[in-house]
């Protein structure tokens, strides 16, 4: 017969000030600072909980978030926020270049900017390397995961791909005969070609006269233990991760389907085919059946079964909703 109170989910704070205000965690609760200053802290990492506003007497600190740098503002003449991939502005004299570090690396707050008399040195990024540019006979920064680039007249242009996924180890090189297979950190040398890169999480193919070419699939999302493989007798049903293997009565043989989906049924005439989803996100569990009744509510592992006050019957729901209720004159 009340108004409803304020229920708050996991991300949010039940605040004080009132108690129908939920805020986010990264955000904080407001606070009621009458004849004082109203202060706000930014929470200090990306997933912290700690932001939060306090009541002051004195004027408010400048307080950054973490992505940014407390600098002076030589216009504004007090403390500023700014970009931390930026670092904090300069103000140069005229006939003066304005220069710029980037930070070292993505969470770095060692970037900054100088004045200097001279044309400014080349600074690259941390995802950058600094390469001698053949056509402009300058330096210049390129992508680190393409190394620095080569000019070869007359000659085959080869590339060696980094060998992880933040290396700046990859460089171009010349040469006379045909470039090398190079393979990149994703992917295995094929032994049965020198000219072969096959991805880490497919295999290497085989070369099978007169025999059965088979194949493994990875056994898990980021497994690289896929192969193939040769054998005298026709290959086994060998299922990926997400599938699971089933008799198919159709084909007279096993045969491989979505995990998610269960194993198929062929139901008689007049029999209904009946469906229990997985138990969880990666779970093996889902299967079908015939019954001679009509199928129970079988919800998924994200949902909730619940009595529907307007069907009258059950029915399944998002389990972050929670089961819905019929509330005739009041809240």
């Amino acid at each position: 017969p009340s108004p409803c109170p304020a229920t708050c989910d996991w991300t949010e704070w039940h605040c004080p000030i009132t108690t129908h205000t939920c805020e986010k965690k990264n955000v904080g609760c407001p606070v009621d600072c009458p004849g004082q200053y109203t202060c706000y802290q930014p929470p200090t990492c990306e997933t912290c909980q700690d932001a939060h506003s306090y009541c002051s007497s004195e004027p408010c600190p400048v307080t950054c978030s973490y992505d940014e740098t407390s600098c002076w503002d030589d216009v504004a003449a007090q403390m500023a926020c700014y970009p931390r991939m930026d670092g904090c502005p300069v103000q140069c004299s005229s006939g003066e270049h304005t220069c710029h570090q980037p930070a070292s690396c993505a969470t770095c707050h060692d970037a900054y900017n100088w004045c200097s008399s001279s044309p400014c040195p080349v600074a690259c990024s941390f995802a950058e390397v600094s390469c001698h540019d053949p056509v402009s006979g300058q330096m210049a920064c390129y992508p680190g995961a393409e190394g620095c680039p080569v000019d070869c007249p007359g000659q085959y242009t080869c590339h060696q791909p980094p060998t992880c996924e933040d290396c700046k180890d990859a460089h171009n090189w010349c040469s006379p005969s045909p470039c090398p297979a190079t393979c990149g950190w994703t992917e295995w040398h094929c032994p049965i070609t020198t000219h072969t890169c096959e991805k880490k999480n497919v295999g290497c193919p085989v070369d099978c006269p007169g025999q059965y070419t088979c194949y493994q699939p990875p056994t898990c999302e980021t497994c690289q233990d896929a192969h193939s493989y040769c054998s005298s007798e026709p290959c086994p049903v060998t299922c990926s991760y997400d599938e699971t293997s089933c008799w198919d009565d159709v084909a007279a043989q096993m045969a491989c389907y979505p995990r998610m989906d269960g194993c198929p049924v062929q139901c008689s005439s007049g029999e209904h085919t009946c469906h229990q989803p997985a138990s969880c996100a990666t779970c093996h569990d889902a299967y079908n059946w015939c019954s001679s009744s009509p199928c129970p509510v079988a919800c998924s592992f994200a949902e909730v079964s619940c009595h529907d006050p307007v069907s009258g019957q059950m029915a399944c729901y998002p389990g972050a909703e929670g089961c819905p209720v019929d509330c005739p004159g009041q809240y």
